[in-house]
């Protein structure tokens, strides 16, 4: 009701806060922004107010459409010259990517995905940089750092590791790794979640 798409009150909440007593992240505050382009403008302004207290800022773009120019305008454009100290890129659902990649080697398919979305970013950024905006923006943006997840891959591994069924949407990405490559097995799984690195 909160703050779901259709939630009664979500026109009117500018943001949630929980806590969690977890030892892991003690003495760490994790803001998740709605983005910078909500609808809702007291989000858009509360998004920017913490921004400028972050010290590392995560750039989320899924891999379909992985750092378009358009979005690194943007993010060039709205995040606070002050108070970010450095920006990780990463994209997420890496699973879709490499399954739209026409190499039915799944090495081939995963290194051509990642080397077509470095270079899109690098070229996207490059650009940004030419205009000579947003410069002290932009140098954070570091394309040699980019990482790479896959939520549902990082699900897939850890259940098939505690030999827990895959839901729905599991079982059908599990299936079209194992029918788009023949070379694939699931111990990549691992690798592809990538949350670790993140």
């Amino acid at each position: 009701d909160y703050v779901g798409a259709n939630g009664y009150y979500t026109p009117i909440v500018s943001y949630v806060e929980l806590q969690v007593d977890n030892p892991n992240v003690k003495d760490l505050e994790i803001v998740d922004t709605p983005g910078l382009n909500d609808p809702i403008v007291s989000r858009g302004i509360k998004t920017k107010q913490f921004l400028r207290s972050c010290d590392v800022v995560l750039l989320l773009s899924p891999c379909s459409q992985f750092m378009d120019a358009r979005t690194v305008n943007l993010m060039a454009n709205s995040l606070p010259s002050a108070g970010v100290r450095e920006i990780l890129v990463i994209g997420s659902k890496l699973d879709s990517g490499i399954l739209n990649e026409s190499n039915r080697d799944f090495r081939i398919a995963y290194k051509a995905a990642l080397r077509s979305y470095n270079m899109q970013f690098n070229k996207n950024l490059a650009q940004a940089k030419n205009a000579g905006k947003h410069l002290d923006i932009l140098n954070k943006m570091d394309a040699e750092k980019v990482l790479f997840v896959s939520s549902t891959s990082y699900l897939i591994n850890q259940k098939l590791r505690s030999d827990h069924s895959l839901d729905e949407s599991e079982q059908k990405v599990y299936d079209n790794f194992h029918a788009a490559f023949s070379n694939f097995e699931d111990k990549y799984f691992a690798p592809l979640g990538g949350i670790e690195n993140v």
